[in-house]
C-alpha cells in the first residue's frame, strides 16, 4: 500500500505472538483462565516510532474507545468512576441508563497498565466494583436505583447489556492478573469472577438465552447483529475460561461455540459481517473485537481455526475500506453508524485501530500494526465525517 501522505510515522512490529512483553507478575491468584492472552499484551507492543523503539502505549494511537475523563468528572465527585450517561440518569437527568456505558472502565485499566499509572487502575477498578454492586435479576438484567426520585429501573438493554458487562469483567480480570500492579487487586479479581460466574449461569439459562436471542441477536425483521453473535460467545468462553467448576466451563464453552459458529455462518463471502440487514463498519471492528476475545479463550483446533480464518476475512473486508493514501475509512451506506434512526455518532477508529494492533500480534502480521497507525493518523488528519 502507498501510505502517501500520512505516512508520518514507521511501525515495524518486532515481535510475533507469545513475546512476554508484558511485565512478569507473581502468581498470586487460582490458576484458573488463560494466562496472558493476546488482547493483555498490544499495549506493550514494541514498535519502531520516527526510528527510535517504544512500546505502543507510549505512542499517541488511539486504540481504546474512552478516556479517563468519562469516569472522573471533579463536578460529581458522588459519581465517582461512573459513566456520564449513568449520572445522568441518577441525576435524574434522563430516564433510561444501561450497563453498557459502564464497560469502558476496561479503558483506564489498560491504559494504565501500559502506563505504569496506578491512578488510572485504580480508576478503572472502582468503575468496575460500582458495577458488581449493582442489583441483577434471575432474568439476568440489572436494576438500579436512583435516590432523586426513589425509581428503580430496568437497564434498557437487558440480557444484551448484561453480556456486554461480562465481556469487559472478563477482559479485566485477564488485564488485571497481569498488570504491573496485579498484587494490589487479588480480591477485586476474585469478586470479578465470581460475579462473572453469576452473571454466566444467567445467561446460559434456556429461558434467558432464548430471549436474548429472540429479543436481541436479531432485529424485527429477522436480521442478525453479527456483533451480538461474537458478545456472547466472548462472555460465555471467557466465563468458561475462568471459572473452577468443570461442569460451568464445558457448558458455557459448548454454548459459546454454538453462538459464536451462528456468526461465522453469517459472514458474507467477501467478509462482511452482517448488521441489521446490511453492513456497518464501526460495529465490524467492534464484532471483530468480540471475535478476538472469543479466540484468546480457545485451545488451537478446529473451532479456532474456523474463527481465525472468519476474522482473518473480517479485517480484510475492513481494510479494504481504508484510503491507501489518506488512511481515511470510507463508512458510506453503513446501517448504523451515521444513521439518525439509530442515534449513531460519526466514526470513531479506536476499535479499528485495536483489532488491527492486535491481530498483528496473534498472527505476526507487520503490515496489520502498520495498517492500524495509518488509520488512526487519518483520523487525526483528515476525520471520518458522516456522508
Amino acid at each position: 500500500m502507498n501510505r502517501g501522505a500520512v505516512a508520518v510515522v514507521v511501525v515495524t512490529v518486532l515481535t510475533a505472538a507469545g513475546t512476554g512483553a508484558s511485565p512478569a507478575v507473581a502468581q498470586t491468584a487460582p490458576p484458573r483462565g488463560i494466562g496472558a492472552p493476546s488482547f493483555a499484551d498490544v499495549p506493550y507492543l514494541p514498535v519502531v516510532v520516527d526510528g527510535r523503539t517504544v512500546s505502543l502505549g507510549d505512542t499517541d494511537l488511539t486504540y481504546r474507545r474512552r478516556t479517563a475523563a468519562g469516569f472522573d468528572d471533579p463536578e460529581t465527585p458522588e459519581y465517582d468512576a461512573i459513566a456520564g450517561a449513568t449520572r445522568r440518569f441518577l441525576a435524574c437527568g434522563t430516564d433510561e441508563w444501561s450497563m453498557g456505558s459502564q464497560i469502558f472502565t476496561v479503558d483506564p485499566i489498560a491504559m494504565g497498565n501500559a502506563r505504569n499509572d496506578p491512578s488510572l487502575v485504580e480508576l478503572g477498578v472502582r468503575g468496575l466494583d460500582w458495577g458488581t454492586q449493582q442489583r441483577v435479576g434471575s432474568d439476568g438484567v440489572h436494576r438500579l436505583r436512583r435516590t432523586c426520585d426513589g425509581a428503580t429501573v430496568a437497564d434498557f438493554g437487558g440480557t444484551h447489556h448484561t453480556t456486554q458487562w461480562v465481556t469487559a469483567l472478563g477482559e479485566a480480570v485477564y488485564l488485571l492478573r497481569t498488570s504491573p500492579f496485579a498484587a494490589d487487586h487479588v480480591d477485586h479479581v476474585d469478586t470479578y469472577v465470581a460475579r462473572i460466574e453469576e452473571l454466566a449461569d444467567r445467561l446460559a439459562n434456556r429461558r434467558n438465552a432464548r430471549i436474548w436471542e429472540r429479543e436481541w441477536l436479531v432485529d424485527d425483521d429477522g436480521n442478525i447483529f453479527t456483533h451480538k453473535a461474537y458478545m456472547r460467545a466472548a462472555a460465555l468462553g471467557l466465563a468458561a475460561s475462568l471459572t473452577d467448576d468443570p461442569d460451568d466451563a464445558t457448558r458455557w464453552a459448548s454454548a459459546a461455540e454454538r453462538i459464536a459458529r451462528r456468526g461465522m455462518a453469517a459472514q458474507h463471502g467477501d467478509g462482511m459481517n452482517p448488521e441489521r440487514g446490511g453492513y456497518d463498519v464501526a460495529y465490524q471492528a467492534y464484532g471483530i473485537w468480540l471475535a478476538q476475545l472469543y479466540d484468546a479463550t480457545l485451545d488451537a483446533g478446529t473451532v479456532q481455526d474456523d474463527l481465525r480464518a472468519g476474522i482473518d476475512r473480517a479485517i480484510d473486508w475492513l481494510s479494504g475500506r481504508v484510503d491507501d493514501r489518506t488512511g481515511q475509512v470510507d463508512i458510506g451506506a453503513s446501517s448504523r453508524v451515521c444513521n439518525p434512526a439509530d442515534e449513531s455518532q460519526p466514526y470513531e477508529t479506536a476499535d479499528a485501530v485495536r483489532v488491527l494492533l492486535t491481530w498483528s500480534v496473534v498472527r505476526a502480521r507487520p503490515e496489520h500494526a502498520e495498517l492500524a497507525v495509518l488509520v488512526d493518523r487519518g483520523d487525526k488528519t483528515v476525520g471520518n465525517p458522516c456522508p
